[in-house]
């Protein structure tokens, strides 16, 4: 075969029409997916020697703002009655809870009574199909 004919094969055997489309448009959606830039590369920072044991004045330390962040921000004052009125406090918020559950619940019950005065509405729906002879 001359080149002549094989360039006529290829050229005859090429897919046209809708599925030409469909791959020119899926190798320009691949193209589109690749990345000409280098890879990133970070510079190496030499590590640290020490660290300083003081915060400048105004600075938080971390052990005191983990202790706040937890919620516990009466311990950064260190004192025992305090703690100690915290934990009664605490107690006493889980009784206000229970109760404000149980007026939540009477809530509900009341709406669930009041719900039955309210009009209803209903709809039905029903198929038969016989067959005679």
């Amino acid at each position: 075969m001359t080149p002549l004919e094989i360039a006529e094969i290829a050229a005859g055997s090429r897919p046209r029409g809708p599925t030409a489309a469909l791959g020119a448009v899926l190798c320009l959606a691949l193209a589109g997916c690749t990345s000409l830039a280098p890879p990133e590369r970070r510079p190496e920072l030499p590590p640290v020697a020490h660290w300083k044991s003081e915060a400048p004045p105004g600075w938080v330390s971390t052990e005191a703002l983990q202790s706040w962040q937890a919620g516990r921000w009466w311990e950064l004052f260190g004192d025992p009655q305090l703690s100690a009125l915290i934990e009664r406090v605490a107690i006493g918020n889980q009784n206000l809870a229970q109760a404000a559950a149980a007026v939540a619940q009477a809530q509900a019950l009341l709406d669930q009574a009041q719900a039955q005065a309210w009009p209803t509405l209903g709809a039905q729906a029903n198929v038969q199909r016989s067959r005679s002879g």
